[in-house]
């Protein structure tokens, strides 16, 4: 990892002061000090720091080549269905995503990416430097019940890409709004400053290397913000077998939030992979699920259930 440094800051330009907090990427080729702050009011601002820090850029347009070969592959490749299952469109509202983009999409562009956000066009000016001006930006607009928030989040807050070397649909927040997060179903490895929520609850984890051992182990960091527990840190060494998470007293991680399940997840260690989180105790999912934020491309499965924009969708492959 490198050793680069860097201070967050408020939208304001005010520095967040609290509790120091080290956030490393590798992968980003990044290592940022962030200065942590303990007041409640902050954390929609801190985590929106966050989730900008470890989300790359939005992909480049394609090039007239690769809209050619989705044009020819558009009636080969699956059909990406999704479904609007509750939040700021009507329940059962339907959108279908062919290797071209959106189907009557609102930016006509054909070039194998759907952009949704809450509004439809950029707003130019010198906050948005990347729009010369005004123009349709997103595919699929979900507008916000409310009209500050709406103007507030104006901009591509996640995308749906077809990948013509997979053949597959994936999707990836765009760091405006809220985020985009998907519902955990199967075991993940957990990276390093991964993002995941639960309950009222954020929680970045972190891989530290432990000192003098030879097995290339790490133990693990979670940090907390948001919710009754905000700001606390827990440290796990490999050893430890399982790590709970959830309301419930006995819990290695135990936070009283009224929207986690006694039983929210649980943690454990392996050789071959590392860490690895599990929605649920004892084969019993948690009633409200665990949301991975999307900082990364992730490959869309048929079923997978996954929210942004206030609002929870459910993607079918066809």
């Amino acid at each position: 990892m490198g050793n680069c440094r860097g201070e967050l800051r408020g939208c304001c330009g005010n520095e967040f002061r609290g509790t120091e907090y080290e956030f490393a990427d590798a992968n980003l080729a990044m290592n940022y000090r962030l200065s942590i702050t303990d007041k409640k009011t902050n954390n929609e601002v801190l985590v929106k720091h966050i989730r900008s820090i470890v989300t790359s850029k939005e992909p480049s347009r394609q090039s007239a080549n690769t809209k050619a070969k989705l044009q020819d592959i558009v009636k080969q490749a699956p059909l990406l269905i999704i479904k609007v299952l509750n939040g700021n469109l009507p329940a059962g509202t339907v959108f279908r995503v062919n290797a071209q983009g959106a189907e009557q999409s609102l930016r006509g562009a054909s070039d194998g990416i759907t952009y949704f956000g809450c509004k439809k066009r950029s707003c130019k000016g010198k906050k948005r430097p990347q729009y010369e001006k005004e123009e349709i930006v997103n595919d699929i607009v979900i507008k916000s019940k409310d009209k500050d928030t709406a103007l507030k989040h104006r901009g591509r807050h996640f995308l749906v890409e077809y990948s013509l070397s997979e053949n597959a649909y994936l999707i990836k927040d765009l760091g405006v709004g809220y985020g985009a997060y998907v519902k955990l179903v199967n075991p993940l490895v957990l990276k390093d400053n991964m993002l995941l929520s639960m309950g009222e609850s954020f929680f970045i984890a972190n891989l530290l290397a432990e000192d003098n051992d030879e097995t290339n182990s790490t133990k693990l960091r979670i940090k907390v913000f948001s919710g009754p527990s905000n700001g606390e840190v827990f440290y796990f060494s490999p050893l430890k077998q399982r790590i709970t998470i959830g309301r419930s007293g006995d819990c290695e991680i135990q936070i009283e939030d009224h929207l986690l399940s006694k039983y929210q997840a649980h943690i454990i260690h392996t050789r071959e992979k590392g860490w690895i989180l599990i929605d649920g105790v004892n084969a019993k999912p948690s009633t409200n699920g665990t949301w991975l934020y999307l900082s990364e491309k992730h490959k869309v499965y048929d079923g997978m259930v996954f929210k942004a924009v206030q609002t929870l969708f459910k993607a079918e492959i066809a």
